[in-house]
């Protein structure tokens, strides 16, 4: 699944989100998205209750449309079995909140991915590259949680209520 084949249009500076979230919600439990080359314009991209999805943007850069405070770049709920490899996300002056999010999923890796900022403003809140989000009433946790081989720049990881969470090989820097 090419997100390209629905109208993402890299480098020109419109907004994607839109053809990527239809793509995102059309396609089949066990799929592959594939990000070609470029730089896609994005906010609140949603996986909502997916299965066995593989997202793959080797060379790709989803950056957060600009002007848009406090917005997920994208966020993973009730899902298992999603890989997210490749990815630069670029926070694109954000300055409070986070870039992506987890709530009630298992089995997420993160691997060789670039978190950072092109336009980086003086932070109101800490900045995050990941949050593992809990519900309202604080009591679903995510489980299995990867986070290797990537790269951060001004911008941490926080896992609140997560059942095996795996950090390991990662660059933290500006944090």
């Amino acid at each position: 699944w090419n997100v390209q084949e629905m109208g993402a249009i890299p480098n020109d500076s419109l907004e994607d989100s839109g053809a990527i979230q239809i793509l995102i919600d059309a396609m089949p439990n066990g799929s592959v998205l594939l990000f070609p080359e470029g730089t896609y314009d994005v906010r609140n991209l949603r996986f909502d209750a997916r299965q066995r999805i593989n997202i793959l943007c080797h060379g790709a850069i989803l950056k957060r449309v600009g002007g848009a405070t406090n917005t997920l770049i994208f966020d993973i709920e009730d899902s298992t079995n999603i890989s997210v490899e490749g990815w630069s996300l670029d926070s694109n002056c954000m300055t409070k909140f986070t870039w992506n999010g987890i709530l009630r999923s298992t089995f997420v890796t993160f691997r060789s991915n670039y978190f950072f900022d092109s336009n980086p403003q003086p932070p109101t809140t800490d900045t995050y590259g990941i949050v593992c989000r809990i519900d309202d009433i604080g009591t679903t946790t995510s489980k299995d949680i990867y986070i290797v081989d990537s790269y951060f720049d001004r911008a941490n990881v926080e896992c609140d209520m997560v059942e095996r969470l795996v950090v390991r090989n990662n660059v933290f820097i500006n944090t």
